[in-house]
């Protein structure tokens, strides 16, 4: 069959700045499944229009137009288009899309997946764009739904598959994890257009996951990089996470041997020599992780790689630190999360001591590794006062040799447990338009803040902890959409500021 893999355009608030560019990592997975029995191309329009950023009201839009995709997949014709969408964010965006391709070619059928996706099933379906969804993890998943189209088969019997039958929707029961990952063919980067991401690299236009706003030295990071998991799934329960809803919190790794597999591929093939390792919990199996790492100087792979998704700081030790430096780690990041023990233990079920928040940085910085740091405010129960322990915390963290932290707006995604709570106890709209549902905007009004609170804190907290005088001065020269929070923070938080 003739397949069309399709990463839409990106529609993202003004307010987060300049855009990032992010390879399709899932969708390339299920190309990879798809074209060992399809004929399957590939058409990243985000990746396509990346020098093509137009500002509408309070959003960037990057990426290819509605005209010229629906022009790209009049040359392709496919039968069938696949799209991934996982930021909710895009959601809305993404599905326009989707509409304006089913309207001009309303005999192709559409299969969608993706985090959004898998945590709003039957409302994804209940566009009429879209004719089928897949739940999780979805490479068996694809693979078996076009097996049985191919053969008119029994929909029903599929499990991870949500499907319309006569105008009804119907979700099939989930599918069980994927145990033994060394089973599934490495990503099809054949199929991406690889020379776009190293171009917007190069050009500092748009930069890889994890790496804006890092570049002080050309050589820092390569520009040919690629992104790349060696494990699925997290066993932790962090109240604002939603990625055991998609990857589940089973926690399995794939053998070292098939990480070096890939990673050898990548380097020969497409002249990779930087990775972006976007496992959920990468260091949860520190033995493998650590092989991993002794194989890639076993075999004087000569790379770098970095952990923009985050590691666990209480996984790091001495022995492991080193490891990863004598591999090629250039970054990571380290999510605290918060300055207060009892925010981690009671609000957010984080199971870490902030004690071992500070070892792994002096062990990491100490081995010459660039630490990053994750924080979240604004979270339901969260005192004001205990916000102030992020920022001091994130202040004594530079100290002793973290880079940066950044400053999440607490935000309730769908079918986490903030979600549930939030909407329960009446902090969140659950009607609020998606596309609205940003780490730097304020959306839950709880007890202890009022939204304009919250949004000023952030930004102060961050220009507390991270910029020079000069860039204090300039920042909202730099990024307008945020002069108003800006101000608020200076007039609302001055007192604050003397008082720390």
């Amino acid at each position: 069959m003739k397949i069309l893999c399709l990463n839409p355009p990106i529609s993202i608030p003004a307010s987060w700045g300049k855009p990032f560019l992010k390879q399709p990592l899932g969708l390339a997975y299920i190309a990879g499944v798809l074209q060992k029995n399809n004929e399957v191309t590939f058409l990243d329009a985000n990746a396509e229009g990346f020098v093509k950023v137009k500002t509408v009201g309070d959003r960037h839009y990057y990426g290819l137009s509605k005209e010229e995709i629906i022009g790209r997949i009049s040359k392709i014709n496919p039968e069938f288009i696949c799209m991934s969408m996982m930021f909710t964010v895009n959601s809305i965006n993404a599905l326009d899309v989707l509409g304006e391709i089913k309207k001009n070619f309303p005999k192709v059928i559409t299969v969608v997946g993706g985090a959004h996706v898998t945590v709003r099933p039957e409302e994804t379906l209940r566009n009429a764009a879209v004719d089928f969804i897949v739940l999780g993890e979805g490479e068996k998943t694809v693979e078996e739904l076009f097996d049985c189209i191919s053969k008119n088969g029994d929909l029903s019997k599929i499990k991870g598959v949500g499907f319309k039958n006569n105008g009804e929707i119907k979700i099939n029961e989930a599918r069980e994890r994927i145990r033994n990952l060394d089973e599934l063919p490495f990503p099809a980067l054949d199929l991406l257009p690889m020379g776009l991401y190293f171009k917007a690299s190069a050009s500092n236009h748009l930069l890889p996951m994890g790496m804006w706003g890092q570049r002080k030295e050309r050589d820092t990071y390569n520009d040919r990089w690629t992104s790349i998991v060696t494990s699925r799934g997290c066993p932790m329960n962090c109240i604002f996470c939603s990625i055991h809803l998609s990857m589940g919190k089973l926690f399995r790794s794939r053998s070292p041997e098939n990480v070096i597999s890939e990673i050898e591929r990548d380097y020969e093939q497409f002249g990779i020599r930087h990775f972006c390792l976007e496992d959920d919990n990468m260091t949860w199996d520190t033995e493998k992780f650590g092989r991993i790492c002794d194989m890639i100087v076993e075999k004087n792979l000569k790379i770098t790689w970095s952990a923009p998704n985050g590691i666990r700081a209480d996984r790091i030790n001495e022995e492991l630190a080193k490891k990863m430096k004598l591999s090629g780690c250039k970054m990571v990041y380290l999510s605290p999360e918060s300055g207060s023990q009892r925010v981690l233990d009671e609000i957010i079920d984080k199971r870490m001591k902030l004690q071992d928040v500070e070892t792994a940085v002096e062990l990491l910085s100490r081995n010459g590794i660039e630490v990053n740091l994750y924080f979240v405010i604004g979270l339901p129960g969260e005192t004001k006062e205990e916000t102030w322990k992020s920022i001091n915390l994130a202040k004594r963290l530079r100290k002793k040799g973290a880079s940066r932290a950044g400053f999440s707006i607490a935000t309730p995604l769908y079918g986490t447990r903030l979600y549930k709570e939030a909407v329960e106890k009446g902090y969140f709209d659950p009607n609020t338009d998606p596309s609205k549902l940003s780490p730097l905007e304020a959306n839950m009004q709880i007890p202890e803040w009022t939204k304009e609170e919250i949004q000023s804190l952030a930004t102060l907290a961050y220009w507390t902890v991270n910029l020079s005088l000069l860039q204090k001065i300039t920042m909202p020269l730099r990024y307008p959409a945020r002069i108003p929070s800006c101000v608020a923070s200076l007039i609302t938080n001055i007192s604050k500021v003397v008082q720390n």
